[in-house]
Formats: C-alpha cells, sequence, structure tokens
C-alpha cells in the first residue's frame, strides 16, 4: 500500500477571496477539534458555521479540483470518488462558488470536506525527518518536510485521514491514483510517505 501526506499548494491552488462564514469560529466543532484533534464524524449541526458561499477574484483560469474556501474544498468528480473508495465514511457541506472572468462569472459546485478518519502512529526509528521535542508536552515533533514512515496496520483500509501527531492529511496510493488518472490533483502538494509492515 502507498500513502501521501497532501496540503494546499499556494502557487497553483484555487483560494475564495471572500467565504460567508468561517467554521472554526463556531464552537462546538472548534472545540472539538482543537481538543481531539477532529477525525470523526460530527453531527450535521455543527456544520451550519461552515461556508454556504465563497467567491474567487475575477480570472480566466479554471478552477482547480481542490479549492481553498475556510477549508479543504473538492469538486463533485473529488467527491465522488472519495465516496466511491470511502462510502458514508467523510463528511461533505456544499459549497457554491463563485468564480470566472468578470464578464463571465458562474456559480459551481463543491464541497468543504470534513476528514472523518484519523491514524496517528507513526514509526518514529524509520521516519526521514528531523524530530525534537515539543516544549508544550511530552510528545516529539517533526520539523522537516520528509517522509513519515506510517504502519500499514493503522492506516489499511483508509483512503483519506488526518494524522494529528504530524499534523498532517493522508490519501491512499488508490485515492491518489484514481485522482491523478482523471487530473484530480490540481491545487495540491503531495509528498510519498514511507508504509512499513
Amino acid at each position: 500500500m502507498e500513502a501521501y501526506m497532501f496540503r494546499q499548494d499556494y502557487y497553483t491552488m484555487t483560494e475564495a477571496e471572500e467565504i460567508d462564514r468561517v467554521p472554526m469560529q463556531f464552537d462546538p466543532l472548534g472545540k472539538w477539534q482543537l481538543e481531539t484533534g477532529g477525525g470523526a464524524k460530527v453531527p450535521i449541526e455543527w456544520f451550519k458555521a461552515w461556508p454556504t458561499i465563497a467567491i474567487v477574484a475575477p480570472s480566466d483560469k479554471p478552477l482547480t479540483p481542490w479549492l481553498a474556501a475556510g477549508s479543504y474544498c473538492v469538486n463533485q468528480d473529488v467527491k465522488d470518488i472519495i465516496e466511491e473508495l470511502a462510502p458514508d465514511v467523510h463528511q461533505f457541506i456544499p459549497l457554491s462558488v463563485e468564480a470566472g472572468p468578470a464578464d463571465g462569472r458562474r456559480i459551481h459546485q463543491y464541497y468543504s470536506l470534513h476528514i472523518a478518519n484519523r491514524a496517528d502512529e507513526v514509526v518514529v526509528e524509520k521516519s526521514n525527518v528531523v524530530w525534537e521535542v515539543n516544549k508544550y508536552s511530552a510528545n516529539k515533533v517533526w520539523r522537516k518536510n520528509k517522509a513519515m514512515a506510517l504502519p500499514l496496520a493503522s492506516i489499511k483500509g483508509k483512503h483519506l485521514w488526518r494524522n494529528r501527531p504530524c499534523m498532517m492529511y493522508c490519501m491512499s496510493g488508490e485515492l491518489h491514483d484514481r485522482l491523478q488518472e482523471r487530473n484530480l490533483l490540481g491545487g495540491l502538494e503531495l509528498e510519498k510517505q514511507i508504509v512499513v509492515e
């Protein structure tokens, strides 16, 4: 199995200039994520503060499949592939995105993505990173963008997850490959991780 860490590629990802709400300002969702690190489904009413409308600055450039609008947002094609591989695991909050050139604005359907899976385990001694002790807790944290060694047992069967200790989001090789085949990785920076038995 392969695994890829992903993060926003600020040079290529479409970013909303305006959103109608900021999701992390709403308790109990923001509080719950800070206390637990997230990675589970939450009551649907917790999404009432998530954006429903995003506005992108006028441009002739097409929107990227992954978009920044208060959180990771995905287009319908990305959502369909995620749901095909992991049915009813993650939560998608509808988002109307206004974009296009000044004389041809259109509304595009996107979804804010709530990743409802976690895999926090890391094999420190096999990871290719610099580790240091966090002065605020007993946990070690990584300080370099290199590959983590993730135990196969903790990620097997997952296609999209968050790792709180490493503060990273990951996707399976299968999800990566399906998205790549359809040119749906635009807006992301990816880094292959180490998977160990």
